[in-house]
């Protein structure tokens, strides 16, 4: 009985002294209306690669808005392209986003470099062996001591 007191006790001051908020925020550049991204699939080939989308919004908005997307390699695909680069390079199989900043700046990929995710599980290879690519901000990120991931 006490322990329910206890909690209930807590539980009744954590939302007592909690501002209540309602509303949107959003970063800098982007409203509502405008300066976001939202690159859909076609569900053609593109079925499981939502995670290359949403990887995608983000990078181009990076792409629009960082002082540093100057670094990038010449050919780097912008706009709608950069999610095409995407689902031309990999298989249409399940991922993370995470995975696809890494593979977008630095060049590598995790789970196809060694098959497991941080928790030690096996990933799928979704990365088509036949395509290489990514790494548009290597190395010249890297000769500034800059690293995205990490930072997204």
């Amino acid at each position: 009985m006490r322990y329910h007191s206890l909690y209930a006790f807590c539980v009744g001051v954590l939302l007592s002294s909690s501002p209540a908020f309602s509303g949107s925020v959003w970063t800098y550049g982007v409203t509502q209306e405008s300066g976001w991204s939202d690159f859909n699939k076609s569900w053609n080939g593109d079925t499981y690669l939502c995670w290359a989308a949403s990887a995608s919004n983000l990078i181009n908005w990076w792409q629009e808005n960082s002082s540093y997307a100057s670094c990038a390699n010449n050919g780097t695909p912008t706009g709608e392209n950069i999610f095409r680069t995407y689902v031309n390079s990999f298989q249409d199989l399940g991922g993370a986003a995470q995975y696809a900043w890494e593979w977008w700046y630095e060049g590598s990929y995790l789970p196809y470099d060694f098959g497991l995710d941080e928790y030690g599980y096996s990933m799928p290879h979704t990365l088509d062996p036949s395509t290489w690519g990514g790494g548009y901000y290597n190395p010249k990120l890297y000769q500034r001591n800059i690293s995205i991931i990490g930072t997204i």
